[in-house]
């Protein structure tokens, strides 16, 4: 019986950049290998900075861009919540994927979704001025990759 897993150990602290560069050279070539006709992708959000009991530091962006760079394939695209434990980065998440998925962006100048790398977004507060919300920066642990 063959397999169909795949698993890549990383380190705690691991951002955006290093995390893209190890998702996307190793799922296309599970694509050109395997060759399928749907994917399904399990989102988890436990790998948000801030998580509470994630250890990574992948921003909101940094996370969705596994959903834009497995749409490039033009395949069915099943996405799938799971993980995440800080409710708020979880359903902010969850929303800006699902648009990303569905075609509709949702960030402009008054979104309530503050996209600012490396952010938890755990606590955030609106500006009078621009009556946008400011996200308050929380890093998790600095330790090198």
């Amino acid at each position: 019986m063959s397999r169909y897993s795949v698993n890549v150990p990383l380190r705690d602290g691991i951002n955006d950049e290093n995390y893209q560069g190890i998702f996307e050279p190793v799922m296309q070539r599970i694509i050109d290998w395997y060759q399928p006709g749907a994917i399904v992708l399990q989102c988890g959000s436990d790998s948000l900075s801030g998580d509470r009991l994630g250890s990574f530091n992948l921003s909101m962006k940094g996370h969705a861009a596994c959903v834009q760079f497995m749409k490039k394939f033009n395949l069915p695209l099943l996405l799938l919540g799971g993980g995440g434990y800080t409710v708020k980065s979880v359903a902010r998440t969850w929303a800006y994927e699902t648009g990303l998925a569905a075609g509709v962006h949702l960030q402009n100048s008054k979104s309530p979704f503050p996209w600012d790398n490396k952010t938890d977004c755990q606590q955030c507060q609106i500006t009078s001025t621009t009556n946008t919300m400011v996200p308050t920066m929380t890093l998790m642990s600095k330790r090198q990759i």
